[in-house]
């Protein structure tokens, strides 16, 4: 009797071994994907948050606010966004991340927070989405008090 495996059987050992492969690396790169989504989500918030912080605690006597551009998001000074102003800090999202959608009440790209009291009134949403995966998605809100979910 022969000792030692046929070339079927090594053949259907590879089949499997690369379907076990492929499926792990498919899962794999999802999972980075959302790790990202997640990750710029909670960056983003922590700006927002910082943005309002620093209103309402009046520093330079100035409120602050939030520039939403497609891949970056900037802390200003003042109550207008400037591209130029060197006291501007950009906050760059994941390659794989995009900003889907921005719903505010004001229709613009701007939150600004008031002095003291923390309040916006561009008020709403941002949609944040991966670029190779429409269905993964997350929303962060922008509530008319400030707060940030």
């Amino acid at each position: 009797m022969k000792k030692g495996f046929t070339l079927l059987e090594l053949l259907i050992t590879i089949a499997i071994l690369s379907i076990i492969s492929a499926l792990t690396l498919w899962h794999w790169s999802g999972y980075k994907g959302r790790e990202a989504l997640s990750k710029d989500k909670m960056g983003i918030m922590a700006f927002m948050e910082e943005a309002r912080s620093l209103s309402v605690a009046s520093k330079n006597n100035s409120e602050f606010g939030v520039h939403i551009a497609s891949s970056t998001i900037t802390l200003f000074e003042g109550s207008s966004y400037s591209a130029g102003a060197p006291e501007n800090i950009n906050y760059s999202m994941n390659s794989a991340v995009e900003i889907y959608s921005i719903n505010l009440s004001n229709g613009g790209e701007d939150i600004v927070f008031n002095r003291l009291s923390g309040e916006n009134s561009d008020f709403g949403n941002i949609i944040l989405r991966l670029y190779n995966d429409s269905n993964a998605s997350t929303t962060i809100t922008i509530l008319k008090s400030g707060v940030v979910q």
